[in-house]
C-alpha cells in the first residue's frame, strides 16, 4: 500500500496564535503566516527546541542572506516572501514526504542495504522492527525508565504521522549516545546527538517571523569548518554519504542526521499510524567540535583545559547563570552564535531592540552517561544594556555572588537547626554531636535552599530591570535576599514541629543565620 504525508502540505506544525491558541498547520502556511504567529509549542522542549532548529534551516536554506544588508531587507519586509517559499516547497517537494519510497523525509531508506550495515547482518538477516517509543528517553521501553511520563513498558504506542515528524526532528537533535535499541543487533552504539547535552540558546521576537529572522544569520557571520558544500538534510542525494564528523556549516549542523530512522506504517482504523522503525547509529561529531549554538565555558578536565557548554542542573534556575550569559567579551567562556548575532545587529544599528530575549532548551543529563533528569525550557529577557556595559555587568556579577554568599550563610544556619534537632543537649557538657549523616539527611528531606532559590526568581528579574537606572536597586537586592534566607530558615523550622527541641534548634538557628549575615562585607545595608 502507498503511503503519503507530505510536510509541506499536511498539518503538523503547532503554532501559538495571537490570543493564545494552538493551531496546527502545514509548514508552507507556517513560514509564509510566520509573522501572524506568535511562535511554537509542542508537549516536551526538545521536541519544540528540535522544531525552531528545523524551521530555521528551512528558512536559511530558502533565502541565504549573504551579508547585514541582505538580512535588513528581508527584516524590514516584516514578513516571508509567498513567492519564493513557494517556488522552494515545489522544488523539493518529494523530499518532504514521510513516507516517500525512495527518499523518505529525515530518514535512511537503506538501513540494511548499506555495505557497512550488510558486514553486520548475520546469515544475511533482515534489519529487525523496533518500536519507535524505544528511541525515546522519555518513555519507559527497555531499559529506559519512565522518566515523564507513565507509559508502561511493553505495551505499543503508537504515533500519527504528525507526531512521527516531530519525533523524527527530536531523536535527531536530542537524544543521548549509549546502548539504545537498534534494528542491527550489532551496532547500537550511539553517540550524542548535536544538541543532547548542553543549553542551546535562541533569541526570541515577538513573533514567529521576528524569532526565525533574529537566528537566521547571515552566511557571512558563520565560521565554516569544512570546504564541502553546506547543504540541509533534504536537500542532499543521500544525508548519509559521504561519512563525515563536522557540519560543513550552518545548514549541515542544523539537520544533523546522528539517528538512522526509517518508519514503517500500518493503517489502524481507518488512519495511518507508526508504532515501528528501522534505527541505527547516524553521524557522531568529533570531539573537538564546539556547537557555536551553546554557551560555551573553558574548564578543568583533569590536566587539561576544555570548552564545555553551559547545562542545565537539577535545582539551579537559569538566571543565576545570567551574567555569564550576557557577557560578551569574557576570556574564559565564548557567548552562543545567536547573541553575538543580536549584538552584532544592534551594533550595526540593524535592530533597535532594547531588551535581549531568549528561549533555552536542553535537558538535564548525567555528564557520559544516557541518562536525563529532565527536559527543560527556560525563558530570560533583559535590558540588552548588559551586553554594551561592563561596569553594569560587574554589579550583576557582584548581585550574584551575594545571592550565593546568603546561600551559604542559609546553609550553616539550616545546619545548626538539624544538628539541635538531632542532638538538643549538643552545646552541655553532657551532650554529643550528631551524626553528619543524620544531618545530611534531615537537610535533603527539608530541601530549603531549594526553597531559597525560588523564592528568589521574582526579585533578581526586578534587579535585571532596574539596576541600569535606579541606584536602590542593589540595595532592594540586598534586602530581598535576607528575607528570602529567613523565610526559608523559618518554614524549614516549621517542618520540624513545634515543642520545645524544635524551638531551641529554631533559635539557634536564627541565631546562626544572624551571625553569618555580619561576615558577609557590605550586606546589612543601614537604614
Amino acid at each position: 500500500m502507498d503511503y503519503s504525508f507530505n510536510l509541506l502540505s499536511e498539518a503538523w506544525i503547532p503554532c501559538i496564535t495571537q490570543d493564545d491558541q494552538i493551531k496546527v498547520i502545514n509548514l508552507v502556511t507556517a513560514i509564509q503566516d510566520a509573522h501572524l504567529y506568535k511562535g511554537i509549542q509542542t508537549e516536551h522542549p526538545p521536541t519544540t527546541g528540535s522544531l525552531f532548529l528545523f524551521l530555521l534551516a528551512f528558512v536559511m536554506a530558502i533565502l541565504k542572506p549573504a551579508d547585514d544588508d541582505d538580512w535588513e531587507d528581508l527584516w524590514q519586509k516584516g514578513a516571508f516572501p509567498h513567492d519564493t517559499v513557494q517556488r522552494y516547497a515545489e522544488k523539493w517537494n518529494a523530499r518532504f514526504d514521510l513516507f516517500d519510497e525512495s527518499q523518505p523525509f529525515y530518514q535512511d531508506p537503506k538501513i540494511g542495504l548499506r555495505s557497512k550495515d550488510i558486514e553486520k547482518l548475520k546469515d544475511g538477516k533482515a534489519p529487525e522492527p523496533k518500536g519507535l517509543s524505544g528511541l525515546l528517553l522519555h518513555v519507559a521501553s527497555g531499559s529506559n525508565p519512565t522518566l515523564f511520563d507513565h507509559s508502561m513498558d511493553g505495551l505499543p504506542i503508537s504515533y500519527s504521522p504528525a507526531e512521527a515528524a516531530q519525533l523524527l526532528l527530536m531523536l535527531n537533535t536530542y537524544s543521548l549516545g549509549g546502548l539504545t535499541s537498534a534494528s542491527i543487533s550489532s551496532d547500537k552504539y550511539y553517540k550524542d546527538s548535536a544538541f543532547s547535552r548542553g543549553i542551546m540558546f535562541l533569541n526570541r521576537g515577538r513573533s514567529l517571523f521576528e524569532t526565525l529572522m533574529l537566528n537566521m544569520t547571515a552566511v557571512d557571520f558563520y565560521h565554516r569548518h569544512a570546504d564541502a558544500p553546506d547543504l540541509p538534510a533534504w536537500e542532499r542525494a543521500d544525508p548519509f554519504e559521504p561519512e563525515r564528523a563536522v557540519p560543513a556549516g550552518p545548514l549541515d549542523l542544523l539537520t544533523w542526521q546522528s539517528r538512522r530512522i526509517k518508519l514503517l506504517p500500518e493503517i489502524s482504523d481507518g488512519q495511518i499510524q507508526v508504532e515501528k522503525c528501522l534505527a541505527a547509529p547516524g553521524f557522531g561529531l568529533v570531539e573537538t567540535f564546539t556547537n557555536p549554538y551553546y554557551h560555551l565555558r573553558a574548564e578543568k578536565d583533569n590536566f587539561d583545559v576544555k570548552n564545555k557548554p553551559m547545562r542545565f542542573l537539577v535545582g539551579k534556575a537559569l538566571w543565576r547563570d545570567s551574567a555569564a550569559i550576557l557577557d560578551m567579551k569574557a576570556r574564559e567562556s565564548d557567548p552562543p552564535l545567536l547573541i553575538q548575532w543580536f549584538n552584532h545587529l544592534r551594533a550595526e544599528g540593524i535592530i533597535p531592540n532594547k531588551k535581549i530575549r531568549l528561549e533555552a532548551y536542553g535537558m538535564c543529563t548525567d555528564p557520559g552517561k544516557k541518562k536525563a533528569f529532565f527536559y527543560a525550557q527556560a525563558s530570560f529577557t533583559a535590558p540588552a544594556v548588559y551586553l554594551d556595559s561592563e561596569a553594569l555587568l560587574a554589579d550583576l556579577k557582584t548581585a550574584i555572588q551575594y545571592a550565593e554568599s546568603v546561600r551559604k550563610s542559609l546553609y550553616f544556619a539550616l545546619y545548626e537547626l538539624a544538628g539541635y534537632k538531632i542532638s538538643p543537649a549538643k552545646d552541655s557538657g553532657e551532650g554529643k554531636d550528631p551524626d553528619k549523616k543524620d544531618i545530611a539527611n534531615l537537610l535533603n528531606y527539608l530541601d530549603a535552599e531549594a526553597i531559597y532559590w525560588g523564592q528568589l526568581e521574582p526579585a533578581f528579574y526586578s534587579l535585571l530591570l532596574e539596576l541600569p537606572a535606579n541606584h536602590s536597586a542593589m540595595t532592594n537586592w540586598k534586602k530581598a535576599l535576607m528575607q528570602s534566607a529567613r523565610r526559608s530558615l523559618s518554614e524549614a523550622a516549621e517542618m520540624l514541629g513545634s515543642d520545645a527541641i524544635a524551638l531551641k534548634a529554631k533559635a539557634k538557628a536564627e541565631n546562626r543565620l544572624g551571625f553569618e549575615f555580619t561576615k558577609i562585607p557590605d550586606l546589612i545595608v543601614k537604614e
